[in-house]
């Protein structure tokens, strides 16, 4: 699968945000391709989303990776959502200093999802909630090598809404603490950061806007390591039963660590840019 069209497909999406007026999605349809909102599917609600996320370029040989995901997720009240993901992992490696070549596609275990809404972004003045995702997975995201690790992600959401519903901001908090099996041995290590972003219903079923991500890692729980800051923009169509998402975020600054791959960008925890497509069916 290839993304190399998608800046111009975030220009296609802002010019058709001219042609009609708006209409007003469903609560908790995701605008955002990285940043989560507050909002959760209704009680009995089901819906099945189709993730791909392509991560590509380590500044020396050629390095492409895809992380697949198909979620499927329930309303267990108004409240609380819950999810279950199956994910997959596809990498292309030629090249690529201090990683052994590789082309395979492979399962890459499963993951969990609860959200608790505590506010709501229509009735409150701010919009909040709790989200917890344990994950399990077989295969290193950077090497592809085989590589067991469990981990836990929790994140604070925060979203508000203006001008009627039609200018949607969000911000998440997160934390992720993991334990990566290393030889004989165990590593653990931390991974906080925050993603934000703005997104503006200008025309029927479409958002456009933009999104930050700023990510660090934290090796043995201890000093921080690297660091790296993506943004880039953000398109969103939703229809009465389906919807997708489409965002490009280039990573525009990090700790350089490694000279030979790159004076500003931090890639050798990261990649040069991440493309993320989500669609996903309401049942």
């Amino acid at each position: 699968m290839r993304f190399a069209a998608a800046p111009a497909a975030g220009l296609l999406a802002l010019s058709l945000c001219a042609l009609a007026p708006p209409r007003v999605a469903h609560a908790d349809e995701p605008v955002f391709g990285y940043t989560r909102i507050t909002e959760v599917l209704p009680q009995g609600a089901k819906e099945i989303e189709f993730w791909t996320t392509q991560r590509s370029g380590k500044g020396q040989g050629q390095y492409t990776a895809y992380d697949y995901r198909v979620e499927l997720e329930y309303g267990f009240t108004d409240k609380l959502l819950g999810s279950l993901y199956v994910n997959g992992v596809q990498q292309h490696i030629a090249g690529v200093p201090d990683l052994e070549d590789l082309n395979q596609t492979r399962e890459n275990g499963f993951s969990a999802e609860l959200k608790y809404n505590i506010l709501s972004v229509y009735k409150d003045p701010i919009g909040l909630a709790l989200y917890f995702e344990p994950e399990y997975t077989k295969y290193n995201a950077i090497s592809g090598e085989r590589s067991t690790e469990y981990a836990l992600e929790m994140k604070l959401l925060l979203q508000k809404n203006f001008l009627d519903d039609r200018l949607i901001w969000a911000l998440n908090l997160s934390s992720e603490f993991a334990r990566e099996q290393v030889g004989d041995g165990w590593a653990g290590e931390a991974r906080l950061g925050f993603t934000t972003g703005v997104s503006y219903r200008c025309a029927p079923g479409w958002y456009a806007g933009v999104e930050l991500d700023y990510r660090t890692v934290y090796p043995n729980f201890a000093t921080r390591s690297a660091w790296g800051l993506f943004a880039g923009p953000t398109i969103h169509y939703g229809a009465k039963n389906w919807w997708a998402t489409l965002t490009w975020l280039p990573q525009l600054e990090g700790r350089a660590t490694d000279r030979e791959l790159s004076s500003r960008l931090q890639l050798n925890e990261f990649e040069q840019q991440e493309i993320r497509l989500l669609v996903g069916f309401r049942f």
